[in-house]
């Protein structure tokens, strides 16, 4: 087969969860730009991004805004590509013949180089709403998760011919019919609806504390408490039947199956992939700017809520939980794997190529 690049930046893990989804349909190799920076530079970004979005959300809020403005988005974008110089480089050696990415910030470095070796650009959005950066006029095709993402390309210029609507780059796992009573069973959970609390590996779950003696009248809770041990140590320290943690869950397929809520922040992964398990979401907080677009179009369509304390959560959790079965059957949202349309793509441009 010709040769497929699948790119990606680690500023968060649901780009490159949604790059390893891709690379899985043709046995690719993935490709983290950042890692062609040098280490300390590596560190500086990703560290500065966690550091901004958790500690200073308004900060990020700014950046995000100022990212739409076109003179200050081009000199981001020229300091960017000098220090990525490496990974042009690297492109140049691979020689490409399609590159498929899942972070809006690589098509833009490709721009000279995909004149001078010809390869095609796939764009895999992995937000639900579109700002300006995901648009260049390199790339040839885009993968939008929803009507709303497809009209955002639009609006931005976009010819819809280049868009594939109503997929998103999801996890194996996900696509597995798994038996909810073997899953109870292999967790140990009694017999009662069961709330999922996942975030980003800092582990954070506002108002957990002060809802969780609640909750656990009448759910069991599964947390993920990724690095945050001394949440860790207060949850061991309730000795609970109801509780289950873990660190981290690498088939999370699992705890999404067989749970009725998922109590998180609205990561584009996490929302396709609750999206595609038919789950109802209640948002705790949120990175400003993508995730509030997520969360917005979450909620319009009834299947979220954010809450701004432990009794509006508790409060959310019942109505949600209450209506899992009505969800299960009438789902106001849907999504599909993007593996075969994306395969089919592929092949049509191979073809095309070899004409």
């Amino acid at each position: 087969m010709s040769k497929i690049l699948i790119t990606h930046a680690s500023f968060g893990q649901g780009h490159k969860k949604a790059a390893e989804a891709a690379a899985s349909v043709f046995n690719a190799p993935t490709c983290d730009i950042l890692d062609f920076t040098h280490p300390l530079l590596k560190k500086l970004y990703v560290s500065g991004y966690l550091f901004i979005t958790d500690k200073t959300p308004f900060i990020w809020q700014a950046i995000f805004n100022l990212s739409k403005i076109n003179f200050i988005a081009s000199g981001v974008h020229g300091l960017q590509l000098f220090f990525l110089a490496p990974f042009l480089k690297h492109l140049r050696s691979q020689k490409p013949q399609i590159v498929i990415s899942t972070h809006f910030s690589c098509p833009r470095f490709m721009r000279k180089l995909k004149k001078e070796l010809g390869f095609k650009i796939i764009n895999i959005v992995t937000d639900i709403r579109v700002h300006p950066l995901w648009v260049y006029e390199s790339v040839d095709y885009y993968f939008a998760s929803f009507e709303a993402t497809r009209k955002d390309l639009i609006a931005q210029g976009v010819d819809p011919k280049k868009i594939i609507c109503g997929y998103a780059a999801l996890r194996e796992g996900f696509l597995k019919e798994l038996n909810s009573s073997e899953l109870r069973r292999k967790f140990s959970l009694k017999d009662r609806p069961t709330i999922l609390f996942v975030s980003s590996s800092r582990g954070n779950f506002p108002y957990l504390k002060e809802s969780i003696n609640q909750l656990l009248k009448d759910y069991n809770l599964i947390i993920i408490y990724g690095k945050n041990t001394k949440l860790k140590s207060y949850l061991d320290s309730l000795a609970s039947p109801y509780i289950r943690t873990f660190s981290f869950y690498e088939q999370m397929w699992e705890l999404v199956s067989i749970s009725s809520v998922i109590i998180t922040k609205p990561g584009g992964l996490t929302v396709f992939e609750g999206i595609y398990k038919r789950i109802a979401f209640v948002f705790t907080h949120y990175i400003p700017g993508q995730e509030t677009e997520n969360m917005n179009i979450v909620i319009k369509h009834g299947l979220g809520r954010f809450v701004r304390g432990s009794q509006e959560l508790v409060k959310a959790v019942n109505y949600f939980a209450n209506k899992k079965s009505f969800l299960e059957k009438e789902y106001p949202l849907e999504i599909k794997d993007i593996r075969e349309p994306l395969k089919d793509l592929v092949f049509d441009i191979i073809d095309t190529q070899h004409e």
